[in-house]
């Protein structure tokens, strides 16, 4: 067996199987992280898209929430997120020391994405106060769009 320097012993080779062993002669730092995983960063981003298509075909829903921050009391903003509502409120806490993101409202449905893009249209219409997906807004009235969209989206469907 061939020496590397990169190993220290033996050359490591990706073991993932798509359906066939990949076989790439792996090197730490070019198209392998390192560890006991021996997987390319093709193989492993492959590996990862599987995944994420499986863990959507058994939770197909997902959320349309209204998120909050104390920091800007008056802003409220309104987004779409898969069946892991958590992690894309973490998301949202990368970014503050507090970690005082919250939802405040979440709204779970079929097709998170084509509820998103109903409300924030009506969302438009109503105020020029706007950034993107932020709102100066009231909160009462943010939710009962997202309701009422809902329902017309959903439930006549």
């Amino acid at each position: 067996m061939a020496k590397s320097e990169n190993f220290g012993n033996a050359i490591k080779t990706c073991s993932y199987k798509k359906p066939e062993r990949c076989g790439k002669v792996l090197v730490k730092g070019v198209n392998w992280g390192g560890g006991t995983k021996y997987i390319c960063w093709d193989c492993d981003r492959i590996r990862n898209e599987k995944k994420r298509l499986k863990k959507k075909q058994e939770n197909p829903y997902g959320y349309v929430y209204v998120v909050f921050n104390p920091a800007w009391s008056e802003w409220y903003g309104v987004g779409k997120c898969d069946h892991n509502h958590e992690g894309r409120l973490a998301g949202y806490n990368v970014s503050s020391p507090l970690r005082d993101f919250r939802f405040l409202h979440l709204r779970k449905c079929n097709e998170p994405k084509i509820l998103e893009d109903k409300v924030l249209e009506k969302l438009r219409k109503l105020t020029s106060i706007h950034g993107h997906e932020w709102f100066m807004l009231d909160f009462k009235t943010i939710v009962d769009i997202i309701e009422e969209t809902y329902e017309e989206e959903e439930l006549n469907a």
